[in-house]
């Protein structure tokens, strides 16, 4: 494997899956055509096929039974689409990511269901894979255990029965179709394996190693107990098989699992669960057991100062080990903490007894119960050890970390939008909130006040302010301290004396900076008119079979000219039909200036662009279809503003008697728009925790699928330290509108008084070095 990842909490998930012991592979282009359901390919288990610009679709078709989950997969080097169709042809699913799409789906009837792979941007290669899962429950998966050694479902004994994937107790066989089902446990060399199995048909078991060799096997008449004891020869994974006899009905199991006893480190018992109780040991290949009820093993050995220590830990299947060093001091000088083996070295410093702790990530909190999820808490498993010492080891990396000591204060600037006061107080309150004494850092939030600016994700300023003030203020009541708050004057020389009288018991320096905040720029009025837009709209309507598309780069394409009395352009993908078409529009420098691809498998209703440049556009779709274009040009007034210093500000703003739809967009001389910014957020409702916003299931994702406009007004743009050239405004509806429209438009240049930044940059070093 490539570069191990640090560890979190992670959330894991047993796909299984219930398909025969051997793979049949289909070559879908060998049966070309496959276009459609008549010459749908039948697909057993994987095949391989291509689609392109002149065959754009495979189809494959399947048998599935009324209550089987069906999940099908496809890989690609390219962009491709996947669709699934019940057996009368109605589109019931779909996944369209990028290379990888995946779908699974429960069948509601019976019949021969169909699949459909779509190139959606060009050329590709794909391999598509199926598997129908059994309404079973075995060892807590979701769905059938595997019938051959092979797809045998890992278990964890000695571990609670939560019925988490691996820690349920009880299976089912179905036959004829579900004669087996095997699973794989983890075993040390000398541990007792005890299993019994109640079923309820006549269900007989066989204990086989990894060689492939029963070593044990119980076969008793009708329902009667299965059982089994044998002790383990090696450590690693076992294999349990419980298969029907011949002429066996159906019928359920039940599992009691156990590995008795411990032989960590062929001692003939456990390790010990603390450093004073350290099992002994010297160089060598060891290997141990962990359990719900054993959660950590420890180990000692003597070094001699300057050898090198070298230590290895192999973790068993689906579970996760740690590794940590130990000097003779109890000092922690060195952990293996990735996900999977760990490998650490350290060069001994001092001779004497060491230690080495093995543990399980991340241990068995009892909380985790409460949580929402149930989270999968790695099971039980024998694990590898390798010591070995001498020759040269180097210690592991050091990425130095300045003590940090929290200050149970809080400051509050005022926010002030028409001056710099407010940033000549932050930065009085600089050397209050972070500051250096006796070589500690002590540090505490500073935080503004009074601003409702909207954020570009949800809410206002003030709205994630009062955010971090709740967990910083419920951070320190884990310590029993309460903030004492500071809230500064408006005026900075206030706010800075205040603060110094207030906040320090006494000081013997001082940094003097001088207050800039009554410095201000220059700004220039360089548009200030009253007009009225007659709001027009071409509207195009193209087909999907018009001659008027062309092909381009795997895309169909309606190029258009727009001139400069157009100021937005609204494309529509409609009458879709249940596909999943993603569409752009491409302005005329040739590239995609927007793009829709959500909802999936649904009209494409939200797409709008300002005309940034009159000339030659083109709405494009990325596949074929009986789909509609439709296409809305919507008429502006645009005016152009030079700037000659970029060291300014561009505002303009737009103002209506009557609430109106009406926008400003910003392009600068290259023909990019540059303002307004765009929310990340669309301005939807958002749902409690855990419901999905725009979840096509409750039909609301239209809801979601557009930023939503509410009349206003007053609208402005802005741009800091615009590029030098030709802007150009442009004034237009951005949505549906109709009639007339008088606005009065400024627009005005700030430029930066340079005296302004110097005094800034002054006061800004002062603070650093205050």
């Amino acid at each position: 494997m490539g570069a191990k990842m640090k560890k979190g909490i992670v959330l894991a998930v047993g796909v299984l899956l219930v398909i025969s012991g051997f793979t049949i592979i289909t070559n879908a282009k060998s049966e070309e055509p496959n276009n459609d359901f008549s010459n749908a390919i039948k697909l057993q288990e994987e095949a391989k096929g291509s689609v392109d610009a002149n065959d754009l679709k495979d189809f494959y078709k399947f048998y599935v039974a009324k209550g089987l989950e069906m999940r099908i997969e496809v890989v690609a080097n390219n962009d491709v689409d996947l669709y699934l169709y019940n057996p009368e042809g109605k589109g019931v699913a779909y996944s369209c990511s990028d290379n990888i799409e995946f779908i699974s789906y429960k069948a509601d009837e019976s019949g021969y269901w169909y699949a459909e792979v779509v190139a959606a941007k060009g050329d590709a290669d794909y391999k598509i894979t199926l598997n129908i899962l059994a309404p079973q429950n075995d060892a807590g998966y979701d769905g059938d255990a595997g019938n051959t050694i092979l797809k045998s479902f890992a278990i964890f004994p000695n571990e609670p029965l939560d019925n988490t994937p691996g820690r349920g107790n009880t299976g089912k066989l179905v036959p004829p179709g579900d004669t087996d089902d095997w699973y794989k446990f983890s075993v040390c060399e000398g541990q007792t394996i005890a299993i019994t199995i109640t079923p309820t048909a006549d269900f007989d078991i066989e204990l086989v190693d990894s060689n492939a060799e029963v070593v044990a096997s119980s076969s008793n008449t009708g329902t009667s107990a299965e059982s089994i004891s044998y002790e383990a020869t090696y450590t690693g994974n076992y294999y349990l098989h419980i298969y029907a006899k011949e002429g066996s009905g159906e019928g359920e199991y039940t599992m009691d699992i156990a590995l008795q006893g411990q032989n960590d480190a062929g001692s003939g018992g456990d390790a010990g669960n603390s450093m004073a109780q350290a099992l002994s040991i010297s160089p060598g290949d060891y290997s141990g057991f962990l359990d719900a009820t054993d959660t950590e093993d420890w180990y000692s050995f003597q070094v001699s100062s300057g050898q090198g220590i070298f230590i290895t830990l192999e973790s068993p299947m689906f579970s996760d080990f740690n590794v940590w060093l130990y000097d003779p001091n109890g000092n922690l000088v060195h952990q293996g903490t990735y996900y999977g083996d760990d490998s650490i070295e350290y060069p001994a410093d001092v001779g004497g007894t060491w230690y080495i702790k093995i543990d399980i990530f991340p241990g068995w909190d009892p909380k985790w119960d409460e949580y929402p999820i149930p989270f999968y808490k790695y099971g039980s498993g024998a694990y590898k050890l390798s010591l070995s010492l001498g020759g040269s080891a180097k210690k592991p990396p050091v990425v130095p970390q300045p003590d940090i000591t929290p200050i149970a204060q809080t400051i509050v600037v005022q926010n002030d939008a028409n001056s710099n006061k407010d940033e000549y107080a932050y930065i009085a309150a600089i050397p209050v909130a972070n500051y250096l004494e006796g070589g500690k850092r002590y540090v505490s939030p500073i935080v503004y006040e009074g601003d409702d600016t909207i954020t570009n994700w949800f809410g206002t300023v003030d709205n994630t302010t009062d955010y971090l003030l709740e967990d910083w203020n419920n951070y320190l009541a884990h310590f029993g301290k309460e903030a004492t708050v500071y809230k500064l004057d408006n005026e900075p020389v206030k706010a800075a004396a205040d603060l110094a009288t207030k906040a320090w018991q006494s000081s013997q320096e001082a940094v003097i900076v001088i207050d800039g905040s009554n410095v201000e720029d220059e700004v220039k009025e360089v548009l200030s008119k009253e007009a009225t837009l007659n709001v027009r709209k071409k509207v195009m309507d193209i087909s999907g079979d018009s001659p008027k598309l062309k092909e381009f780069e795997g895309q169909l394409v309606y190029p258009f000219f727009v001139g400069k009395k157009w100021g937005a352009i609204k494309y529509n993908l409609l009458d879709v039909h249940g596909k999943n078409i993603d569409i752009s529009l491409i302005g005329p420098k040739y590239r995609e200036e927007a793009t829709d691809w959500w909802p999936y498998n649904e009209d494409r209703i939200d797409l709008f662009h300002p005309v940034t440049l009159p000339g030659l556009w083109a709405a494009a779709a990325a596949s074929k279809g009986n789909w509609r274009m439709h296409i809305e040009l919507y008429s502006c007034h645009r005016y152009k503003i030079p700037i000659s210093n970029s060291d300014s500000t561009l505002k303009v703003t737009i103002e209506t008697d009557e609430p109106t739809y009406l926008w400003v967009y910003l392009v600068d001389p290259f023909g990019n728009v540059r303002a307004p910014n765009i929310p990340g957020w669309s301005g939807a409702y958002i749902k409690p925790i855990h419901q999905w916003n725009g979840n096509k299931t409750v039909g609301d994702e239209y809801d979601y699928s557009h930023l939503i406009v509410e009349p206003h007004t007053s609208f402005t743009a802005e741009v800091h330290h615009p590029m030098a050239g030709k802007w150009t405004v442009i004034v237009v509806p951005r949505e549906d509108m109709s009639g007339s429209v008088t606005y009065r438009i400024k627009a005005e240049i700030r430029e930066y008084n340079p005296n302004r930044i110097a005094y800034g940059l002054s006061a800004s070093n002062g603070a650093v070095i205050a």
